[in-house]
């Protein structure tokens, strides 16, 4: 389900609202209370439900598509670099050979 309803009370951090699930906060006040907060996170980024800022995803972890929740890890033997999109890295030991 991707709608975004707004909470009942407001949480007791610094943004009264909480931002849906691969949404960035905003530090608009007006922009707090909207369905997107501050807009979707980036590819490469996720923010999991009520956290509001986008982390990029660590090495070994990927998101391929804007607004995620989490970073997927990345199938072995494959890694990634910081804030990857997709897993292109062979892990130590492994390698990438061309079958063709």
């Amino acid at each position: 389900n991707n709608l975004y309803q707004l909470p009942l009370e407001p949480e007791e951090r610094d943004f009264p609202y909480r931002c849906a699930a691969g949404l960035d906060v905003s530090l608009v006040p007006e922009n707090q209370s909207s369905s997107l907060c501050a807009g979707p996170c980036p590819e490469g980024t996720s923010s999991s439900i009520g956290e509001g800022v986008c982390t990029d995803c660590e090495p070994g972890f990927y998101a391929k598509q804007e607004r995620q929740a989490a970073c997927s890890r990345c199938r072995h033997p494959l890694s990634s670099g910081n804030r990857s999109t997709i897993c292109s890295i062979c892990m130590d030991g492994f390698y990438l050979s061309n079958s063709s």
